[in-house]
């Protein structure tokens, strides 16, 4: 087993030093990696704003859940047997606020 002298031993302080230390500078090091490219090359920008629906009011799981003040496996519970309007976003339940208004006023004039 050969044990390296404390002098030979490599710095541990940063990244910096280790590397001004092995005789590799940093201009050097990164010059091998390719240079990240502009994603506004050849590309026209697009209005997103004028594509996006007029602000509609969405409530995640929790948010209808605190609103009509019951607990997540109840909305859960409504959503499994489609009885609460609702879409989803990828794996993700949303809920339109006007239509959550409007199904718990007709729950609660049925009720």
């Amino acid at each position: 087993m050969n044990i390296l002298p404390s002098d030979e031993r490599r710095p541990t302080e940063d990244t910096l030093s280790s590397i001004r230390w092995s005789g590799t500078s940093v201009k050097s090091a990164t010059s091998e990696w390719p240079q990240p490219r502009s994603l506004s090359t050849g590309l026209q920008r697009t209005n997103l704003s004028a594509a996006a629906p007029p602000s509609i009011k969405v409530m995640t799981l929790q948010e209808v859940a605190d609103y009509l003040r019951v607990c997540r496996s109840t909305i859960h519970r409504l959503l499994k047997c489609n009885a609460i309007p609702a879409f989803r976003i990828g794996r993700h339940w949303r809920f339109g606020v006007e239509e959550i208004e409007r199904w718990s006023s007709s729950r609660a004039s049925n009720g």
